[in-house]
Order: structure tokens, then C-alpha cells, then sequence
């Protein structure tokens, strides 16, 4: 083909022979946004420069030495809700303060034990297990006393741990609950 006047295409480089992007002007760059005093995020540095979201992780981790850990998003509120917050949680803080342990056994264990541990296993109703945290109302003696007189099944606070191994509730079910009901709104709310 060479001898009749053909040529070769021309040969493509691999992305491997490209030219590094993390210069040492690069670097600096992203340096300054992220040791500014309101960092920018991986996703706002890589828009402002240009560069791809690897890159700028890349430059953070090796060149920054991973010294600036970028900000996560956070929720920010609005003046509105900033108001809104402070002429609510005045009363929010009143209804907080009827849940003592009376309130408790009577709005919260009593229909529980009646309507939702049957109605959610069963014939193996007798068999669930309250497992309580520290809150004043589930650890006051009007509390254990209705669940003793009752006859039902509960973890003593003697009997409580910290460790994610043995307090499989708050580790493992309500990660699962917030998977699966994550997206359903609530029809009717319970207060």
C-alpha cells in the first residue's frame, strides 16, 4: 500500500501517552479552593476547572497528601425556615415535656401491646421482646412496672449494651426499615 501512495492512518496515542493533567498549576489550584476558609466541594472544583471528578480526587489524595478532607453537601436553611424554627420549637418542646412515663404507658405501650405486636406477628406475638434505650420515660418505675404486671416480655436496663453486636435494633433494623419505607410517605400521621 506505501509503494502505490497509501499512507497509514495515523496511529491514536492510548490515554496512558496523553500528557498529565495534574500539573503543578492544576494542583495549585485545586489547592486554593479547597484550603479556602468555605471550601468548595470535589463536584464544584472539578465544574470551576474543568477537570474530572478522579482527577481532583486523585490531586487531594496524592499531591494534597489527603490533608483537606473536601466538605460534604449539607442541608442549609433559609431565612424563612430559620424563623419558622424558632416560633415553632417552643411548643415542640411543650409536647416533649408530656411524655413522661404515664403518658408513655398509656399512648404508646398500651395500644402497642393491644393493636400493633398482634397485629404485626401473630401467633408469635408472645414471643416479641421490647428493647428500650435510656429515655426517662422507658427507664421510670411506672414503666417496668405496667410491662412486669403485664406480663410482658421486655430487656432489662441492667441487661443493655452500646456495642452494635449486641444491640442489633438500633444497628441493623432501622437501617433495614429506612431502606425499604425511605420512600413511602405516610398516609395518616401518629402523634
Amino acid at each position: 500500500m506505501e509503494q502505490e501512495g497509501a499512507t497509514k492512518p495515523a496511529k491514536k496515542l492510548g490515554t496512558k501517552m496523553l500528557p498529565s493533567v495534574r500539573t503543578t498549576e492544576t494542583m495549585k489550584n485545586v489547592g486554593k479552593l479547597a484550603f479556602r476558609p468555605d471550601s468548595f466541594t470535589i463536584r464544584q472544583i472539578m465544574q470551576q476547572l474543568g477537570l474530572s471528578y478522579g482527577t481532583v480526587r486523585q490531586i487531594n489524595a496524592r499531591s494534597l497528601a489527603g490533608k483537606k478532607r473536601c466538605k460534604t453537601k449539607t442541608h442549609h436553611l433559609s431565612d424563612k425556615q430559620v424563623a419558622q424554627r424558632v416560633l415553632k420549637v417552643p411548643s415542640l418542646l411543650e409536647h416533649i415535656k408530656r411524655v413522661n412515663s404515664d403518658f408513655y404507658v398509656k399512648h404508646v405501650l398500651k395500644p402497642l401491646f393491644k393493636k400493633n405486636i398482634p397485629e404485626f406477628y401473630g401467633k408469635q406475638a408472645k414471643s416479641v421482646a421490647l428493647h428500650h434505650d435510656s429515655a426517662a420515660a422507658h427507664t421510670a418505675l411506672t414503666t417496668v412496672w405496667f410491662l412486669q404486671n403485664n406480663n410482658y416480655r421486655f430487656i432489662p436496663a441492667a441487661d443493655w449494651s452500646n456495642s452494635p453486636d449486641l444491640s442489633p435494633m438500633d444497628y441493623s433494623i432501622n437501617r433495614i426499615l429506612r431502606d425499604v419505607c425511605g420512600n413511602i410517605r405516610p398516609k395518616i400521621l401518629l402523634v
